[in-house]
């Protein structure tokens, strides 16, 4: 395994630390498992696509109201197979909070990091 890494450099030493990328050469017995991980990748996104068909389908089937909270619940032969529930979720306008109340909202930002992987 080959490794380069190339970081940018602060030249001020107490600066905050920066991102950097890593690259990795890696032998031909990986390609197996890095296949395997695109094909899972398309996998999920291909369920989440054929979960909201279905999705669409029982709430068709029952006439659900999508303009109203409502909960959907789905027997078969008196078994609980699925239950859809329909909720609200309250958001903030960010850009529109940092232009009106740029104090406000420097003293509420979070921030938070998380990795992704991406097959090529």
């Amino acid at each position: 395994m080959t490794v380069n890494t190339a970081a940018k450099h602060a030249a001020d030493t107490t600066a905050a630390p920066t991102k950097r990328t890593r690259t990795i050469e890696l032998d031909e017995s990986w390609k197996p498992l890095l296949d395997e991980l695109a094909d899972v990748k398309l996998t999920l996104s291909e369920a989440k696509s054929r979960e909201a068909e279905i999705t669409s389908q029982l709430k068709a089937e029952a006439g659900m109201n999508t303009d109203r909270l409502e909960t959907l619940v789905v027997r078969v032969a008196g078994v609980l197979r699925a239950k859809i529930s329909l909720r609200a979720r309250t958001g903030v306008d960010a850009k529109a909070l940092l232009a009106a109340f740029p104090e406000a909202y420097e003293a509420c930002k979070t921030e938070s990091e998380y990795q992704t992987v991406s097959p090529a």
